[in-house]
């Protein structure tokens, strides 16, 4: 192929020549907005320059720039006058700013830079000062007086006020803040103690590293509303109201972001979409003797944590308390072997967890862990997570446990549905989904896990562990279980599903026993799933307490408080049915529930099954072995070839008496059962005394005698004809005797 080397260098010049000044030369534009108190910009030498001059109102100090860029291994220092606190410095030109060199104040004042357009710090971009930085794109800074150092509109200095700065005013667009990593990573630094914020529309951390140390660290992407915030001591607490927008923040290649200090500093991140990525940390770490802060991670929509970590520790020989770790997101994915965690490896104890968000997945050896680790002493803090959906898949873990001499915080889960699902095995060590409480290799002692859920789900070798034990080594193989109390297992849930070799444990090496308590209305285990609290050593056998409507056990599932050198453990179960599973007095290849001791019966547990006993039989009536024979219970008075009619008319029955007449209005009041009843006193009102003198039994059935015509026409049939009287004035009768007479 024919390469034209006049042709490159002829385009490589042409290129070159294209190059913006401020890769040449740094710009530094005043604008004419400050009237006779306008920015200065003096030469120090070839590479640093100074900014003076600007309009001072009481310990505010104005400066107001067309442009405003640095070179790439070029300084900028602000002149900080006495009792100046705070720089103000606005950007009104077209452009955003780009720092590719140090930016500086020589004092201790906070620097706000504005630049509606956007800010970018480049690959050896650096802060030297000894106060806050804010880094803004927003259209005005508000004051306590209710005046606006406006960079969209800029008006004259008689605008400018000596009260102290309250907000930051957003508009529609924003303009982005960007670090970019080149050869080297822009390095982004304040002084102990004090604020770095870049508060913006978009954020992109592509590499490099902010740090605050012990202060305050704020990346806020937003929009169409106000920031506000307070000056403490010259750390800036920033605050955004309900109904702002946020737009997106990417931390990614790498990038570091850390307040860790004496004590742990405070970070915020708040965004719409916020994705933390390719080996990127987020760190507050307690070094000393402080009280950490808080690391809040806030995302309107997707939280997105892949192959990163967010640290909130207390590192060794540290006295003083870890950072509170909070996230709040709508939707939380952890993967890729990320790592989360509030853990202590010293003598402090470590902050709370706290995680809320509709939606969890943690999958592919991701954790979020508060541990107490190796010789730590201090205690690990609480674990709270709520939801309405958690999913732990492929080896992902939450856990509040202790590898060390403190003793485990307790993990509280709240969700609508949990599904816990299988192992990671990519490595020679598997790693199981799951939750955990343990208290393993030393004499910690285990925290207690809660969960409620409307549906749990545990499956393919997935666990719920407050064990002494590694879930990959439940025999201690490896010689690594805990000598310290085990953790309690508390789970409320309508729905109970554990398949396919899952476990739910709070088994004891030679501590004291831990115990499970499940309220369900349907627990089911299948596959070779277990439930135990078992013991090993000195240890006596756990608790299991379970109340649920139905307990479904097959395909060898077990339910066990076994000791193997102590006493068995005690396993009450109230349940309305209880299918596939029984107690034993040992274990088998079939679905048994068992408490028993390696000792011998007499050191076995109780096994206390309570259910519901139905008999088939009970409230069935026993019926005679003879029936009635119904012909003798028909009295004949009339031949069949008498001529007879029998008809049948109203909607009521025969009468009580075949003596009474038929009137249409009276309503069967007896039947004749095969099983024979005590007799039913019946009123009839003042129709009884027509059954005066009427010696008959009340179950002989009298055969009709005679009729009936009423003044209407209509007939009906009587067992006797009654005298004329003025009651019956109203019928004609017949004899059935005399009809038989006529034949």
């Amino acid at each position: 192929m024919y390469f034209d080397h006049h042709l490159f260098l002829w385009g490589l010049s042409v290129t070159l020549s294209l190059v913006p000044i401020f890769e040449v030369e740094a710009q530094l534009i005043p604008d004419n907005t400050l009237g006779k108190e306008n920015s200065l910009v003096n030469s120090v030498d070839s590479l640093s320059k100074k900014i003076e001059g600007g309009a001072i109102r009481g310990s505010n100090l104005f400066h107001s720039f067309k442009e405003f860029n640095i070179n790439n291994g070029k300084s900028v220092y602000f002149n900080n006058p006495n009792l100046i606190k705070n720089i103000l410095t606005r950007i009104t030109g077209s452009n955003s700013s780009r720092i590719f060199g140090t930016l500086g104040v020589n004092g201790n004042a906070n620097l706000f830079l504005i630049n509606p357009n956007g800010i970018i710090f480049g690959e050896n971009a650096k802060l030297d000062m000894g106060g806050s930085f804010i880094g803004s794109t927003a259209n005005s800074l508000k004051f306590s007086d209710g005046t606006e150092f406006n960079a969209i509109n800029p008006s004259n200095n008689s605008i400018l006020t000596i009260n102290i700065p309250l907000g930051l005013q957003y508009g529609a667009n924003p303009g982005n803040i960007e670090l970019q990593q080149g050869k080297s990573a822009p390095e982004l630094q304040v002084a102990n103690s004090k604020s770095l914020a870049l508060i913006g529309g978009d954020i992109k951390v592509n590499g490099g590293k902010i740090a605050g140390p012990s202060g305050g660290i704020d990346l806020l992407a937003v929009q169409n509303g106000e920031v506000s915030f307070v000056d403490i001591n010259g750390k800036f607490k920033f605050e955004t109201p309900e109904d702002i927008n946020y737009r997106n923040i990417e931390i990614l290649n790498k990038s570091n972001i850390d307040a860790s200090g004496n004590s742990g500093g405070g970070i915020q991140l708040k965004g719409k979409n916020i994705t933390i990525t390719d080996s990127s940390q987020i760190t507050t770490n307690t070094l000393g003797n402080g009280s950490g802060e808080s690391l809040n991670i806030t995302a309107t929509e997707l939280l997105t944590i892949n192959y990163s970590g967010l640290f909130t520790d207390v590192e060794e020989e540290a006295t003083g308390s870890g950072s509170d770790l909070i996230i709040n997101s709508k939707r939380l994915l952890i993967t890729d072997e990320s790592f989360i965690s509030s853990s202590t490896y010293g003598l402090g104890d470590t902050g709370n967890f706290k995680i809320k968000a509709q939606e969890i997945q943690i999958t592919d050896r991701s954790f979020l862990y508060a541990l107490v680790v190796g010789n730590a002493r201090g205690n690990g803090g609480n674990l709270t997570v709520e939801t309405n959906s958690l999913e732990l898949y492929d080896g992902g873990q939450i856990a509040a446990a202790t590898s060390g001499k403190g003793t485990a915080g307790n993990m509280e889960i709240k969700a609508n549905t949990i599904k816990l699902v299988g192992y990671d095995q990519s490595s020679d060590t598997p790693i199981k989904s799951g939750l955990f409480t343990s208290a393993v290799r030393q004499d910690g002692q285990g925290g207690n896990l809660n969960v409620t859920a409307n549906q749990l789900i545990i499956s393919d070798e997935a666990t719920i562990n407050a064990s002494n034990f590694f879930s990959n080594d439940p025999e201690n193989l490896q010689g690594t279980a805990g000598t310290g109390a085990a953790g309690n297992i508390n789970i409320n849930s309508p729905f109970i599903l554990l398949e396919n070799q899952s476990i739910i444990t709070a088994n004891a090496n030679a501590g004291d026993k831990g115990n499970i308590n499940i309220q369900s209305q349907n627990l089911q285990l299948r596959q070779q799933s277990i439930i135990s609290t078992n013991a090993k050593n000195s240890a006596d056998g756990g608790n299991i307490n379970i109340d649920t409507n139905t307990l479904l056990g097959l395909e060898d599932s077990d339910i066990t408080a076994n000791s193997e050198g102590s006493f068995g453990g005690r396993v009450i179960i109230n349940a309305n049915g209880i299918l596939g599973t029984q107690f034993r007095q040992e274990l088998t290849s079939q679905s048994d529930i068992t408490a028993t001791s390696s000792l011998g019966a007499s050191f076995s547990g109780v096994v206390d099954i309570n259910t519901i006993s139905v008999d088939p039989n009970s409230g069935l009536v026993e019926l005679p072995e003879t029936f009635v024979d119904s012909t003798q219970k028909i009295t004949s008075r009339c031949a069949a070839s008498a001529g007879n009619n029998f008809v049948m008319r109203g909607r009521g029955g025969n009468p009580a008496n075949p003596n009474d007449l038929f009137n249409g209005s009276t309503m069967i009041t007896q039947l004749f059962d095969l099983i024979p009843t005590q007799d039913i006193v019946l009123n009839h009102n003042s129709r009884t005394q027509a059954n005066k003198g009427m010696n008959r039994k009340n179950n002989q059935i009298i055969e009709a005698t005679g009729w009936i015509v009423d003044s209407d026409g209509n007939t009906e049939l009587v067992a006797e004809v009654p005298r004329n009287s003025q009651r019956y004035s109203g019928f004609n009768s017949i004899y059935c005797k005399k009809v038989g007479k006529r034949g």
